[in-house]
């Protein structure tokens, strides 16, 4: 293979490469709004339920019966890993810049890569461990019960979608790690 074909060979995976990476990230940015479309119905519906449950309750004395435990148990977990990778995106987790900030040049790139793995290790072991929940209460059946009685895996499943989405951002990100530049999601954010 001669010079010129090689590095033609090279530019055209290039390209590739790049293009499957553009697609990949348009089909997670599609899929993050998308659960932060539902987490936000989940929310306003939260907030009109819980109103209506104070009302009945203070006017008819009659408050909507499993309505507390729908709501811890179900509502607001979803609400909180489903809207996770938005978060993320908008850089909105708590990052302690104390250190990275006074460190500069090299150094500070090798500390940023090694926070970055130590997060996304963190982030897929969570995962992993959530999927193994999901996957015991999908075959047990298992039914919270209390006031109402309600299968919880939907609420594992939405919590483990979220905190998934979540991870495979985190890899992607990785890469701008050792540049200290937003990250493939933050572009938008400063």
């Amino acid at each position: 293979m001669s010079s010129s074909d090689y590095k033609q060979t090279n530019t055209i995976a290039a390209v590739a490469t790049q293009a499957s990476e553009t697609i990949a990230v348009r089909i997670i940015g599609a899929t993050e709004r998308l659960c932060l479309v539902i987490a936000g119905t989940l929310l306003v519906g939260l907030v009109l339920s819980t109103t209506l449950d104070a009302t009945l309750r203070y006017f008819l004395g009659a408050p909507i019966r499993g309505l507390l435990e729908f709501t811890t148990d179900f509502s607001m977990p979803m609400i909180i890993f489903l809207a996770l990778p938005s978060c993320y995106r908008l850089g909105g987790n708590i990052r302690i810049t104390l250190l990275t900030q006074r460190i500069r040049g090299r150094p500070q790139a090798v500390l940023n890569v090694v926070v970055q793995i130590i997060v996304a290790v963190t982030a897929f072991l969570m995962t992993y461990a959530l999927l193994q929940q999901l996957v015991r209460n999908f075959e047990l059946g298992s039914m919270r019960s209390g006031a109402i009685s309600y299968a919880i895996w939907p609420s594992y499943a939405a919590v483990f979608f979220g905190l998934a989405l979540t991870s495979v951002m985190i890899v992607m990100d990785m890469r701008n790690a050792a540049s200290g530049t937003a990250g493939t999601f933050a572009g938008d954010v400063e």
